[in-house]
């Protein structure tokens, strides 16, 4: 059955009950929480937490914008629908990984492709199959922020928390079971997700992940991982600019910019 978990946060209550009702029609299964305040809303929320966020783009106590901001410290991947009056901050809402923008008053087609959207993307997010605590379990590849062999372990560092695998596979095996980028063999300890690198330090030879971690890089690796993260924040930078680009000319081909 399919299945979503659902946030609303939305601070006009006609605006809400009217994306609720739309939601709750639409067909698909969901559990649903709303929220009138983006405090509200960041407090209660945890990375992998949901599936799909409508975040409205204007909130009373903040920016629905600035609240994503927050979500993407900690989540990368989670679905988010931007629900607005206004069509200036198209762009914006692309370089952060937004699904779509919808204008309001939203309408059924508008929910219910944002809803299947973000299914079609929970269903394909690829996973690696690996031994953990006696038995091989699915972990979704873009939700692991890094590798790290700690112990003689290895352990895997993700959004929900932090896995260790059965000394029956190293962190060599792994290595070739992923794809580069993001993935990238920085140090002998560590493979690293450019997906969730805050900053390099060339001084003490790390990155520093969004969740504060360090993650060492092999001296004479430096260089060439400055080099891949350029190259992935560009392409990632491009990504978005197409995406709003596409955005931009389809409403225009269905006359919803006039």
């Amino acid at each position: 059955m399919d299945f979503l978990r659902i946030a609303v946060c939305e601070d006009f209550a006609p605006d809400a009950e009217r994306l609720v009702g739309l939601i709750e029609n639409s067909g698909i299964h969901s559990e649903l929480e709303c929220f009138t305040s983006g405090e509200d809303f960041l407090r209660s929320f945890s990375a992998e937490r949901y599936d799909i966020i409508f975040m409205d783009i204007y909130l009373d106590d903040t920016k629905g914008l600035d609240v994503v901001r927050k979500v993407r410290e900690t989540d990368e991947n989670v679905a988010v629908a931007f629900t607005t009056k206004s069509i200036y901050h198209t762009l914006e809402s692309y370089r952060l990984g937004a699904l779509k923008y919808i204008e309001k008053p939203v309408e059924e087609k508008e929910v219910r492709d944002a809803l299947e959207l973000a299914l079609a993307k929970r269903k394909a997010r690829e996973s690696i199959t690996l031994p953990i605590d006696g038995r091989y379990r699915q972990v979704v590849i873009d939700g692991i922020f890094f590798f790290e062999i700690r112990n003689m372990n290895v352990m895997v560092h993700t959004a929900g928390g932090v896995l260790q695998v059965n000394r029956t596979m190293n962190i060599n095996s792994i290595e070739e079971r992923i794809c580069s980028p993001p993935f990238y063999r920085c140090h002998h300890s560590y493979i690293v997700n450019m997906r969730y690198v805050r900053n390099l330090d060339e001084e003490f030879t790390c990155f520093i992940m969004k969740s504060g971690d360090r993650v060492h890089i092999r001296r004479e690796l430096v260089r060439k991982m400055k080099k891949a993260r350029e190259d992935y924040l560009f392409a990632e930078t491009r990504k978005a600019a197409r995406s709003a680009e596409a955005e931009r000319l389809g409403n225009a081909a269905t006359g919803e910019d006039e």
